[in-house]
């Protein structure tokens, strides 16, 4: 939906804004409405990934919003990023992982999952377009739109980014099996290529294939399999790390005492899931451009997690069912 909720850190409400009473053509439904990511710029600067609809042409849209001590918000920018095709009633896999760095937003654009999937798909290879895209948006100094570059390409749908450092790490739901996580070193400024829909560690949506089969085993979806998810690199960069069966990873955050002389924190960020109901502990070893992953914990909340976001020695987790969860830890007292 299109509503902006200001909570205390104490979780007690302070107002609400709905952004369609002030942003014109603001659009949410079952299909590609709502809003789809959002990131703090400071105390009075929001920007949100979010779809409009202008003249009956759905758009892919970021939004710079101001916001005084009263939480009134004022549209300060819009930037149309990319139209999208009608499809009424069906569902959309259309990222909004969102990170900002140095002035600059980063922003994750998946492909659409629709009945035509297959041509959507093909968009994210396509350079023209910002579908399947992860793009670098520079901020002006008075947070309006700038310019755009495309630092990635090939992404099926990516719900979470982190910048740590120089490097990008984007979480990336597969289809049937195979939710990566990649990394993206900023410095070298290489137009990387993630693959999508060439290559793929997971498996096409055919119900009738259990996670075992090869591709030989299956010959009615064969033909598929070989066009869209390859097993073998052809200049891709590789995921450092993916999961199959999925659990279906939803965000990226940096581990509870980051920012601290805790060293065992110092290399190491949380992801969540939804269709594993859970959060990862994931501790990793970085070397010069690369990451390797060397451990990952399970914990599980019984809940599907949404969004997951970290501060100090204090966790939140946005859950499907629209509750929070607060885990503290007490390391400090």
């Amino acid at each position: 939906n299109g509503y902006i909720f200001f909570l205390k850190e104490n979780f007690k409400f302070i107002k609400y804004q709905d952004l369609s009473k002030h942003l014109k053509n603001f659009y949410t439904d079952f299909a590609y409405g709502g809003i789809r990511g959002g990131k703090w710029i400071d105390k009075k600067n929001l920007i949100i990934f979010t779809t409009t609809k202008k003249n009956g042409i759905y758009k892919l849209s970021l939004i710079s919003i101001k916001i005084n001590e009263q939480y009134s918000i004022k549209i300060n920018d819009v930037l149309d990023l990319e139209d999208l095709p009608n499809q009424d009633g069906t569902t959309s896999n259309l990222g909004g992982g969102i990170e900002y760095k140095d002035n600059k937003i980063y922003l994750t654009i998946g492909t659409g999952a629709t009945p035509n999937q297959y041509e959507i798909n093909d968009n994210a290879q396509n350079d023209k377009k910002n579908l399947g895209k992860i793009l670098e948006i520079t901020l002006d100094k008075n947070n309006k739109f700038n310019k755009i570059k495309k630092i990635a390409k090939g992404t099926r749908n990516s719900q979470g980014l982190l910048i740590v450092d120089n490097t990008l790490i984007s979480v990336e739901h597969g289809p049937q099996g195979g939710d990566e996580i990649n990394v993206i070193n900023l410095e070298k400024k290489n137009y990387a290529n993630l693959g999508w829909p060439k290559f793929s560690y997971g498996l096409p949506y055919h119900n009738e294939i259990p996670y075992a089969d090869t591709k030989t085993k299956n010959k009615n979806v064969k033909k598929d399999i070989d066009r869209y998810y390859n097993d073998e690199q052809d200049n891709f960069l590789d995921p450092i790390f993916y999961f199959t069966p999925s659990i279906a990873i939803s965000h990226i955050a940096k581990c509870p005492f980051f920012e601290t002389n805790f060293s065992q924190y110092k290399n190491c960020f949380i992801i969540s899931s939804l269709k594993d109901k859970s959060f990862y502990v994931i501790k990793y070893q970085k070397n010069e451009d690369n990451i390797k992953i060397k451990s990952t914990e399970r914990i599980n909340v019984s809940n599907r997690i949404r969004k997951i976001y970290t501060e100090l020695n204090t966790i939140y987790i946005c859950l499907d069912n629209l509750k929070i969860i607060k885990i503290k830890y007490n390391i400090f007292n």
